[in-house]
């Protein structure tokens, strides 16, 4: 709970400081950055490489006509994926070389991978956590503000 504390404080605090906000967007914005910080320990203001916006680019276009031409909501959609998965690729890489452990789901992944009877290998379990940011996202930021 202090976790969760802690990014309603500080986002509250950033949208103070605009005139008016849209509730859907920061909030959903919110539990995004909540949801990758409780799955991989990420914080997007310590990294370059913008998670959310490329997640953005991939949600927003999973309901396009299946075009894959530049400029089109689908293409940007697989160029979000795939820059998504490249982070979140990135991010398993280097936790699984550092050996540091931050105690979050992507570390009980890591075990799970690394064990003798595990029936993940590491694309299952990065395409794993692009699914559960992708359930955490649409479940709780949609629903009730609607």
């Amino acid at each position: 709970m202090s976790e969760l504390d802690a990014v309603i404080c500080s986002h509250l605090h950033a949208w103070a400081r605009h005139g008016t906000v849209d509730l859907k967007e920061v909030t959903s914005n919110m539990l995004f950055d909540y949801a990758a910080k409780q799955l991989m320990s990420y914080d997007e203001l310590k990294t370059p490489l913008k998670l959310a916006e490329n997640f953005k680019a991939f949600i927003y276009g999973l309901l396009s006509f299946p075009l894959d031409i530049p400029g089109t909501a689908y293409h940007a959609c697989l160029q979000g994926r795939k820059n998504a998965t490249k982070i979140i690729t990135d991010i398993y890489n280097d936790r699984k070389a550092s050996k540091i452990r931050r105690g979050d789901f992507l570390d009980h992944l890591l075990e799970e991978v690394e064990s003798e009877k595990s029936f993940l290998n590491e694309s299952a379990a990065i395409d794993l956590v692009l699914v559960l940011l992708f359930a955490y996202h649409e479940t709780t930021s949609t629903c009730w503000l609607n």
